[in-house]
This record gives structure tokens, C-alpha cells and sequence, in this order.
């Protein structure tokens, strides 16, 4: 255990010291020479007054926890990186999310999406693979629907002829 013009320096082994050092502007440094763990038998609180909690690696900012007029926003601070979402499903890794910065923000899902009431997109909506269950697909506005023009078997042309006379009905 040494102090020295404002740094405390601790070892165990004379080789792997921990370092903590505050400088004339009230910023505590704590630097190891390994993993730096926190262990607390009760809660762990980070408090910001100034709202912000920075992850750096090698000291760049790649990512910020900001408290904004008690709004929680997650922060990619690196240009055009993405915010990913990993976890395991039955014991295999998965990324269940990407939000794609690059892409302003554009998400991806590994799985469905499941929501417990309305879908709602200001613009256009493009969808692939569409299954309704016990619900119905309502078309609004004076949209229309492309893609189906390609019919394949008889019932695909029924279908394509309903939905066109019950689009056409909807617009009158």
C-alpha cells in the first residue's frame, strides 16, 4: 500500500496493483492491471447528478445510459453501430434484436413479433409471409395492395379478385 502526490496503490504481489488516483478536479480514477469487480451483498447504485453513464473501452465511448427529463435512453455512441440484443434460447446463443443505426435505426427480430393490439405504420407496410389468426387484415385509407398480381392456382385468382372488389367497395 503506497501513497504518492494523490494516488493510493495496492497489491497484493508487488506486480498487480490497483491504483486509485484523484485529481485536482475531483475525478476519481481506479486502475487495475486486471478485472475490476464490484460484489455487494445488497444493491449496487450508480447515481449520476450530471446524467449520464459512459462505457468506454480503451478509453473511446461506445455506448451512454443518459437520464434525459427522466427519459431513459440507451446510446450507441459509435457511428453507425448497431444496439444488440443476445440472450439463449434453450441453451443456445441468439441475437433476439439488432437496432440497426446505420439503417436509422431499423429493427430486426430473430423471431415473431407478437403485439397485444394494433400494428399502425405511417407509410408504406411491407410484409412477407402474413398469417392472420383469428383476426382480420384491415386495409385503410386509399391504399392498395401490390404483389398479388402473380397468380398461381385457381383459388389465388379468387382471392385476388375478393380482395380487389372488397378494396374497390372501401374507397367508395
Amino acid at each position: 500500500l503506497t501513497l504518492q502526490g494523490g494516488a493510493l496503490a495496492i497489491t497484493g504481489d508487488g506486480s498487480n496493483a490497483a491504483t486509485l488516483t484523484e485529481t485536482g478536479a475531483g475525478i476519481l480514477t481506479i486502475a487495475t492491471a486486471d478485472d475490476f469487480v464490484v460484489d455487494a451483498g445488497g444493491d449496487i447504485n450508480l447515481d449520476a447528478e450530471g446524467g449520464d453513464i459512459r462505457l468506454k473501452a480503451a478509453g473511446s465511448t461506445f455506448g451512454t445510459f443518459t437520464n434525459n427529463s427522466q427519459d431513459f435512453q440507451i446510446i450507441a455512441a459509435t457511428n453507425d453501430k448497431d444496439i444488440v440484443f443476445k440472450g439463449f434460447d434453450n441453451g443456445t446463443g441468439i441475437t433476439a434484436l439488432t437496432l440497426d443505426m446505420s439503417e436509422g435505426g431499423n429493427a430486426t427480430f430473430a423471431g415473431s413479433i407478437t403485439a397485444g393490439n394494433d400494428i399502425t405504420a405511417p407509410g408504406d407496410l411491407s410484409v412477407r409471409d402474413i398469417t392472420a389468426t383469428g383476426g382480420d387484415i384491415i386495409l385503410g385509407g386509399t391504399g392498395r395492395i401490390q404483389g398479388i398480381d402473380t397468380v398461381s392456382a385457381s383459388t389465388d385468382a379468387a382471392n385476388k379478385a375478393y380482395v380487389d372488389t372488397q378494396v374497390a367497395s372501401a374507397g367508395s
